[in-house]
């Protein structure tokens, strides 16, 4: 049965630096189902992020089913479990399994999309928000754009953002950063330890760039990736 969209007031609304993101309802084959919808600025924008999505799901990446897209709108689905940022946030929770599953989900990620001169498609935005945990597997969202980079990129932004979460620079997030580019060379044997250092430094200075606040603390601990990732 064709879906409809049943106009429903939204549930929820979800954090969201450049679009309108929220939780509703909607008729799919006589049930309701809870579906995100997704305001973008324009229709380009809300199309690329529907072939995107439906491309890397015929891959077999973990990433949300799409329902549809209508003008700047995009409809998918809604994925509860837990976000990496809430994971990051309980110290107790520093599990080995969820830290090998998010380097599974790159890895498969960047498997399914490796180029011919080994150039791999990048999450790109590896914002904690952006990996949900559910049954024992990591999802991803925020397919904006379709970028392509070396692998140790993306996992060298994830670990600072990582690092960069409150309280920033622990112990223990570079315990996990580190079980982290672990797991993924083991999957992975051409990944440069070196060259993902080298390039957390780099997202954190990026990152520094829009956390004002932050600039000054972020950038003096630089050093400490030096002495502390190995």
């Amino acid at each position: 049965m064709k879906s409809i969209w049943t106009g429903a007031p939204e549930i929820k609304r979800f954090h969201s630096r450049r679009n309108r993101v929220t939780l509703n309802e909607m008729v799919w084959d006589r049930r309701i189902l809870p579906v995100v919808v997704k305001e973008y600025p324009d229709a380009y924008a809300a199309l690329r992020e529907y072939r995107l999505l439906r491309r890397l799901g015929s891959l077999h990446v973990n990433v949300p089913s799409v329902y549809g897209v209508h003008e700047n709108v995009l409809y998918m689905q809604y994925i509860e479990g837990a976000l990496l940022t809430h994971i990051i946030d309980a110290v107790s929770s520093y599990s080995p399994r969820w830290i090998a599953r998010l380097a599974e989900w790159f890895y498969g990620f960047h498997k399914a999309n490796m180029q011919a001169n080994g150039a791999v498609m990048l999450k790109d935005d590896a914002n904690l928000r952006n990996f949900i945990f559910y049954q024992d597997d990591f999802y991803a969202l925020d397919f904006e754009a379709e970028i392509f980079g070396r692998p140790e990129q993306d996992i060298a932004e994830c670990c600072a953002y990582i690092l960069s979460n409150n309280p920033p620079f622990t112990t223990e997030k570079f315990d996990v950063i580190n079980k982290f580019i672990d797991c993924y060379c083991k999957l992975d044997n051409t990944a440069d330890k070196r060259v993902v250092k080298e390039e957390v430094k780099k997202s954190l200075k990026n990152i520094a760039g829009f956390r004002k606040r932050q600039e000054g603390y972020i950038l003096g601990s630089l050093p400490l990736v030096d002495r502390m990732v190995h």
